[in-house]
Parts: structure tokens; sequence; C-alpha cells
């Protein structure tokens, strides 16, 4: 409708302004309708944000004091509350709060919670070397996930040869896990100059041990590892005497040269005068007097990949048409784009055509012999954005409709031709938020949310129901279960797991659900249980060879499998089949690449 021919009763018309009227867009802008018009202003919420933090300097209807150590700090609970899940969860537990009432802020100083309450009124603070480690856990408990981003961030871009360690070790004390990952592939890269740091020599052996197990470490040989260790020891005798045999037995003393061993290894005065020394160094000479030992050794690499010793693998029995498709996830040290695919009756692991973004804590469904890799995590930023990999052509689209909102480490469900994406993050919070993908509209549409916020949570799907398992809340694990028909369009609470558990697997094999591995408040689990539908219960199961958390859980051919995931030291591409009839788990032909956080599909092939 052309407005100029439009009589809306207005002083002037619409192509035309009053003189001296105008007002700078970069301040307001206004859509103009039959209904008047509809003023934006771009300064408010900053003007707003302003005035409240004069009322805070001067002490001004404020209704909360926090305490720390000596100060008190003056503030209003619905700035808190707004910005701090932690805030919101006191003030609605303690409703009551009087403005003469105070809370004490506990393990934190005078001056990094004005640097946070300052930023709770100004959006604005300085990190530098001398704050970032000590806001981390400040922001941690308040979950305040743009500064404990931010931190990460700037700890990550200061990484050194000469703090990578201490950085790792900060990293893992406040379960940061982006963190501790970039200082772990750091220190594998660079460990040929590492070792020659102090820092280096002051490790415990729990931390030299948790280095020598991590993989991909960078080094010309085996004998480069074995005089750390030695220099390692040598820099306390008389504590560490004891100790070596604890670091000698993560080297692989019979790669070394057979000349080398005889002469300097076995030579080493800590080694004789140790017993469990002398065994190891026996059992290495023992391998070489082998032929067949002999031989293998002339096919090994000049670069260490530390892999965990396994037993015999197995095979996957599985059908001669079905394909386990694995994606993305988070692999050397960064989010990977990469996808492989296994064939379930050879055992055979190949890489497959790469993904369009590097994706981990990604969310993977299967709809129409298509798979989808929805939001997660390309390491810098959180994904909304959606991939579509046709199996035939071997080629990821990206023309599936983004999500309403960023999901990183979600659930994912398909269920009457729908995907659900449901919980994660999106970079501010931990999520409650469910949207169902119409594939003929190619849209997402927000449908009823969970009762709990979970981020890391596990779901599957039994008789078209959603169930949605554990996870964190932004302040705790769950063990709580919730389920949705979608029929019904409710959440409805069922009985709980067990184990708290985040970053863990479920799948459905014979109509059961099963949830395996993730992590507790302190360590990776290989606890396994499975859901009791008539009794409403869960009962444990055969547990897992190996510690997992982001791994994946998955079923084909009546069997579960776990692939891949993080075991507390090392990040794997080991992969465990159940053996139903022996109850016990089995290795079987591991992936390529190391994954933490991928999805995975299962297919027939076309």
């Amino acid at each position: 409708m052309n407005s100029s021919s439009q009589n809306l009763n207005l002083p002037f018309a619409l192509n035309e302004r009053p003189r001296g009227g105008s007002r700078s867009s970069s301040t307001a802008s206004a859509d103009i309708s039959s209904n008047g018009i509809k003023h934006r202003s771009r300064k408010h919420a900053a003007k707003v944000l302003h005035y409240f933090n004069k009322l805070r300097r001067k002490g001004q209807l404020c209704d909360v004091t926090l305490v720390v150590e000596s100060k008190r700090f003056y503030c209003h609970r619905g700035i808190l509350a707004a910005c701090s899940p932690y805030f919101r969860a006191v003030f609605n537990e303690n409703s009551s709060i009087n403005p003469e009432e105070e809370i004490c802020i506990q393990d934190a100083d005078e001056e990094s919670v004005e640097a946070i309450l300052d930023y709770m009124y100004t959006a604005n603070i300085i990190i530098n070397e001398n704050n970032a480690h000590i806001l981390f856990p400040i922001a941690s408990l308040m979950q305040l996930d743009e500064i404990l981003d931010t931190c990460s961030q700037f700890l990550r871009d200061q990484l050194t040869l000469s703090n990578c360690l201490s950085v790792r070790t900060y990293a893992d004390d406040h379960s940061s896990q982006d963190l501790y990952q970039t200082a772990t592939a750091y220190i594998q890269e660079n460990f040929t100059e590492i070792v020659l740091q102090t820092e280096f020599l002051a490790l415990s052996i729990t931390q030299l041990v948790a280095i020598l197990r991590s993989g991909n470490l960078n080094v010309p040989n085996e004998e480069f590892i074995y005089q750390a260790i030695i220099d390692w020891a040598r820099y306390d005798i008389k504590q560490r005497r004891d100790q070596l045999h604890q670091a000698l037995q993560h080297v692989r003393l019979s790669s070394l040269n057979p000349r080398y061993l005889v002469t300097v290894v076995s030579q080493e005065p800590l080694i004789r005068c140790d017993e469990k020394c002398r065994d190891l160094v026996d059992q290495a000479k023992n391998i070489l007097l082998l032929p067949e030992a002999i031989a293998n050794r002339a096919n090994t690499t000049t670069v260490r990949i530390h892999q965990s010793k396994q037993p015999p693998v197995t095979n996957m029995n599985g059908a001669s048409t079905t394909m386990i498709y694995v994606v993305g996830g988070w692999s050397h040290g960064k989010a990977d784009n990469t996808v492989e695919v296994c064939h379930a009756c050879y055992g055979n692991w190949k890489v497959v055509s790469k993904m369009n973004k590097p994706r981990y804590g990604v969310g993977v469904a299967v709809l129409e012999d298509s798979i989808f890799a929805i939001g997660g995590h390309d390491g810098k930023n959180y994904l909304d954005t959606v991939e579509q990999f046709n199996p035939k052509t071997k080629y990821w689209s990206l023309d599936i409709a983004t999500t309403r909102t960023c999901h990183t480490s979600h659930g994912v469900a398909t269920v009457n031709n729908c995907i659900y994406a449901i919980g994660g993050q999106d970079g501010v919070s931990s999520l409650n938020l469910v949207e169902r993908y119409d594939p003929h509209h190619n849209e997402w549409y927000s449908v009823v949310p969970m009762k709990s916020r979970r981020l890391g949570l596990a779901t599957a799907v039994v008789n078209n129901c959603i169930y949605a398992a554990g996870g964190f809340d932004g302040t705790a694990i769950l063990s709580t279960v919730e389920r949705l028909d979608p029929r019904e369009n409710q959440w409805v609470a069922i009985s709980p797991m067990n184990k708290r558990r985040k970053h863990h697997g479920a799948t459905v094999i014979n109509g059961i659900l099963h949830v395996a591995g993730g992590r507790d408040d302190s360590k990776e689990l290989k606890t396994v249980e499975y859901y009791d539908s008539r009794n409403n219960t869960w009962i444990p199961t055969t547990s897992m060879t190996t510690l997992r958390s982001g791994m994946i859980l998955t079923a084909f051919n009546d069997q579960l499998a776990v692939i891949g995931g993080f075991d507390g030291v090392d990040y794997l591409k080991s992969v465990e089949i159940l053996d139903r009839e022996l109850e016990e788990w089995k290795y079987c032909s591991g992936m390529n690449h190391s994954r933490l956080g991928a999805g995975v599909a299962v297919l027939e092939s076309p």
C-alpha cells in the first residue's frame, strides 16, 4: 500500500519531517504504521543500568547486603537475580530477606567481588593476568558464564612453556573442560621444551603420570621420555626413589634401542636399587628376545602416540548393512568437523565427508535416512546452525533452518517424523528449552520446556516418548529423569537414576532405556544402569571396562556399544561392545581419532 496516498490524520505527511524534529538513528528507531509509532530506544537498557549503579554507589533503594571479608556491598536484589542464577536461587529460597540481613560470600576477596558487581551494573569488566585466576572460581559460584568464558579464553591465550602445567592443574581443579583441553594439547605439542622447565620437575607423581598417559606426546623417540622421567626423579631423589616405577611403567621400554636399554637403562642406579623398576626392564628385555616383537619394533614411528593397554579386540558382529557414523566432537585439542563411519560387520573405521563447520557438544539425529548435525560449539561460538548429510551423495548441506536458540551439550530425539533439540546450554545458561523440527516446513518450533534445566543430559526414545536423564542445571549434577509424551505435551518426572551424571550416554535396546558413564561431582564413571518401567526403578548392570564421560552410547543389532570419550586423563578412541551372554564388555576396533562430545547415527547402508 502506498503510504503517500493514505490519510493518517497526522500533522505532516509520512515522507516529510517537521523542521528541527529529526532524531539520530543511533539513539532510537521507530516503526510507523496505521496504529502509530513503535519507538525502540537503543539507550534505554544502558541508562537503566547506569542509574541503578548510581543508586548502588549512594546506597539508595538497596535491599540486600553482601559481606566479603570486612567489606559490605549494598546492592539491589533485582539486579543480582537478573544477572546470576546463583543469587536467583538464593533469593527464591529466602524470599523474606530484609534489607538489614546480610549474605556472606565465602572464599572470595573484596576486590574481585567488587569487580564482578561492577560488571553486573555496567556490563564492563577488565580481565588480566592479575585477576583471571581469581575471578574464575567466583564467577563459577555465581554462574556468570560470560565472565567464565572470558577468563578461560584469556588463560588459553596466555599459555606459555612456564605456566601450561599449572594452568592445566587449575583447569582440572575448577572443572573447566575447554581450558583443560587446550592446556593438554599445548603440553602434548611442546613436550620436548616443557620438560626443561622447573615446573615440570616440580610435578607430583600423580600429575606426571597423568601427562605421560595423555595421548600424542610429540617426542622424537621413547628414549626422550625415559630421560625426562629420570631427570624428574633425580630432582628429589629421597622422595621419588620409591615412586619411579609408577612413572616408568608408562614408558614403552621394549621400544627403546636395545643397546640403550642394556648399557644405559639397566645401569641407572635409581633403577638398579628398585626391584619394581628392575622387573619392568627385565620384562622389556624378554620381549625383545622374541623375533615377532623385534619385527614389530621395526614398524614403530618416531612420534610417540600414547595408548592405554587394551584386551584383545572382538568383532562387532553387526548386520552386513549396518553403518555407524560418529560425527564431530573434540579431537586433538580443537573442535572437529570430521566424520568416521564403521561397517558393523567388519569393524573397520574410515573417515568420510567433513561437515561444513567443526562441532563438539553436537546433537545428531536420523530422519528419513539422512543424518542431522544440530548446534554444538565450533571452538569459538555456540551454534544454532544445522547440517544434513545424505549418505548416498556423501554431501553435507546447510539448507536446514537454524534452531531458535543455540544448543550445545544438548539432547536430540526423533519422534513421529520430527526432530527434537532438548536442553543444553546457549553460552549464557543451562537450558530447559525444547524445540521441534518440522521437515515439511523446514522450521523449528518451541514446545513445552522441561521441568529442569539440563546441560550435558542424555536423551532416548521409548514407545514414542522422549526421556531426558541427568545433566547439570547450573547448580548441581542431576540424577533426575523426566519423560515427554508428545501427544500429551507435558513432561512428567519418573524415578531418578542411582547415580548423578552429566555428559553421559543413553540408548534403547529391546525397548529398555540404558544410561552409561558420564561424570559425577568428582570423577568420570563407568557404571551402567537401565530403567525398569514396570516398577519405575533403575537397576545397575555390568559396568564398562573404562571410565568414560562425553562418550557415545548406542545400540545396533541387539548390541550395546560405547565409543570414545574421556577417562579423566586421556581422550579416547577406543570402542567397547557388551557381550550380553557373558555379561562383560569387550574392546573392538577403535576409531582413527580420539573424540569427546561427538554425536552418533546408526543407518542401514544405501
